[in-house]
């Protein structure tokens, strides 16, 4: 049974972007934090999400889904940043955050990791609070719109989606697939400052919303879910076949 709503939800700068899909009306959504959400969803929601749902286990160096996602992705593969250990995610810088993931894990991680670790804790901390509350509105999948359109075009993205050429890329085989839609991706382009969020957190939150609609095609890395030891599954959601969004 589909949800009463789809979501697509990528971090930016000014805390989350989101494209909300409510029977046939689209709506687009900066929040500061995931948990404002919920305030504009009266039943239940699905949403793909740019950002990591569980993580490596002690002596496990990576998490087997991000190690898949890269070899599903030659030329993109650095697209897909390695997850610290849950415990590098309270350190108070990112030397110590090293340390600690390299004496549980073995392996150290980039700085860009570290850029997004606050979003990391922020979303495990919603995933805990639900566990503990069932009545939660919203259930949360992991995804990457890398992985996505990768998965629409047949092979990865030959641009990278900072650049012009790669929002063009991206944009262009967005029009093949949601037409309909289109027009309040590119109105959110326009309208919405730089300064909160940039164009490829738009476009990627877009193509998230896409994906989590078009439940019969979706695909998983891997196929099926593991866990760590907190019991977060750990599976990246993608699609593979590019069909229409319905009216």
């Amino acid at each position: 049974m589909q949800p009463n709503y789809l979501l697509g939800i990528d971090g930016c700068k000014y805390g989350w972007f989101a494209f909300i899909k409510h029977n046939a009306t689209l709506t687009y959504h900066l929040f500061e934090r995931l948990t404002c959400i919920e305030a504009l969803i009266s039943k239940d929601g699905l949403a793909f999400i740019d950002m990591p749902i569980g993580f490596p286990n002690a002596n496990e160096g990576y998490r087997l889904c991000d190690k898949l996602a890269r070899q599903f992705l030659p030329g993109r593969a650095a697209s897909i940043f390695p997850v610290p250990c849950k415990a590098a995610l309270y350190a108070p810088n990112y030397t110590a955050a090293c340390q600690i993931n390299q004496q549980v894990t073995g392996k150290r991680f980039p700085i860009q990791s570290w850029y997004i670790l606050p979003k990391i804790r922020e979303l495990d901390e919603v995933l805990a609070k639900q566990n503990k509350l069932p009545t939660h509105k919203v259930h949360f999948i992991e995804s990457h719109p890398e992985l996505i359109f990768a998965g629409l075009a047949g092979q990865p993205m030959q641009f990278s989606k900072a650049s012009v050429a790669g929002r063009s890329e991206r944009l262009t085989l967005l029009k093949e697939l949601a037409a309909q839609d289109v027009d309040l991706l590119e109105q959110a382009l326009s309208e919405v400052p730089k300064k909160h969020a940039k164009a490829d957190d738009i476009i990627d939150a877009f193509v998230l919303m896409y994906a989590a609609s078009q439940q019969q095609q979706w695909q998983f890395l891997p196929s099926e879910a593991d866990r760590d030891s907190y019991g977060n599954p750990r599976q990246i959601a993608f699609i593979t076949k590019p069909t229409r969004l319905k009216n």
